[in-house]
C-alpha cells in the first residue's frame, strides 16, 4: 500500500490524531501530511519508507510534539519535519544515514534527536534555526549543506568534524559556545562559516586548507589560530575574532597576503607569528 496523493491532508486543523496501517509501505506524496496545525500524534506502521525524491511529509505540523520513526526509516527526506515548531522529540528504531535538506528547519522546540553517530550526509539548513537544539554528533559526516546548523543558538560543545573535507558557507553562523576540531582531509572554510557563534577556545586549520572565506571566523569568542601552510591569501574579517590573543602562521610573512585585513580592528598585524623566515630577513 502506497500514499502517494500530494498535500492529501493539506488544511485538515482539526485533525489531531492519525494512524496509519500496518499495510502501508511507501509514503511518497509531496507534504502529504503537511500543514495539519491541531495534529499531536501520528502512528508509523514498521516497515514504513518515505520517498526520497519528494519531502515536506509533515511539515508545518505546528502542533506536533514527537515521534517515533520505524527501524525502516534510515534517511529523513527534505523538509520533513520544516515549521514543526511544537516538535521536541524524534526517536528512531533504526540507524539514521542521511538528513535531507531543510528537514527540521525552524523547528524551534527540537531537543532530542535519535543517535546520529552513522549520519554521513547533512543537507543544506537541515537544522536552520533549531534554536533548543543543544548537542549533535557529527563524527561521521562527510557532507555537510550551507547553513546546516544557522541559528542554533544553543548548541554547545566539541563539535567533530574530521570528517569534513569542505566547511560551506554560513554553516555554524550564529550557534552557541563551540569548539570545534578540523580533519586532515579539510580543504576549504566558506564564508560566515562560523560568523557571529561563540565558537571559542584555539582554532587549528589544517595544512590541507586552502581557502578560508570572507567572515568565516567573524565576531567569535576564538582566542587563538594556527593556520595551515596552504592558506596563502586571506579575505576580509576572515580571523576576526572578537577575543583573539594570538595567531601563528606555518609559513612566511611574504607566503600569505591580505592577513592585515583579515584580523580583527585590535589585533596588530606585526603581532602575528610566522614560523617560517622570509626571503630577505635576517
Amino acid at each position: 500500500m502506497e500514499i502517494a496523493s500530494d498535500g492529501m491532508t493539506h488544511f485538515c486543523n482539526k485533525l489531531t490524531t492519525i494512524v496509519l496501517p500496518d499495510s502501508l509501505e511507501l509514503i511518497s506524496g509531496a507534504s502529504a501530511f503537511s500543514d495539519i496545525t491541531a495534529l499531536t500524534t501520528i502512528e508509523l506502521p514498521e516497515g514504513l519508507k518515505f520517498g526520497e525524491e519528494e519531502g515536506y511529509y509533515f511539515s508545518d505540523c505546528t502542533s506536533l510534539e514527537s515521534i517515533v520513526l520505524p527501524a525502516s526509516v534510515t534517511f529523513i527526506p527534505d523538509g520533513m519535519f520544516s515549521g514543526c515548531t511544537s516538535l521536541t522529540t524524534v526517536v528512531a528504531e533504526g540507524t539514521i544515514t542521511e538528513i535531507g535538506e531543510n528537514a527540521f528547519m525552524e523547528a524551534e522546540s527540537l531537543t532530542t534527536l535519535p543517535d546520529l553517530s552513522n549520519v554521513t550526509a547533512i543537507g543544506s539548513q537541515a537544522f536552520y534555526e533549531c534554536s533548543s537544539l543543544t548537542g549533535i554528533e557529527l563524527g561521521s559526516v562527510t557532507e555537510l549543506g550551507s547553513y546546516a546548523f544557522y541559528g542554533c543558538n544553543s548548541l554547545s560543545g566539541e563539535l567533530d568534524l574530521s570528517g569534513l573535507t569542505e566547511i560551506p558557507e554560513g554553516a555554524f553562523s550564529g550557534v552557541g559556545s563551540v569548539t570545534v576540531t578540523l580533519g586532515d582531509s579539510l580543504t576549504s572554510i566558506g564564508m560566515d562559516a562560523f560568523s557571529y557563534s561563540g565558537l571559542a577556545g584555539k582554532v587549528t586549520i589544517p595544512d590541507s586548507v586552502t581557502e578560508i572565506g570572507e567572515n568565516a571566523f567573524k565576531n567569535t569568542e576564538v582566542t587563538e589560530f594556527y593556520i595551515g601552510s596552504g592558506v596563502k591569501e586571506l579575505p576580509t574579517n576572515a580571523l576576526a575574532s572578537v577575543a583573539l590573543e594570538k595567531v601563528t602562521v606555518n609559513n612566511s610573512k611574504d607566503g600569505i597576503i591580505g592577513i592585515e585585513n583579515a584580523l580583527p580592528f585590535n589585533f596588530k598585524a606585526e603581532d602575528v607569528v610566522y614560523l617560517h623566515v622570509s626571503i630577505g630577513d635576517d
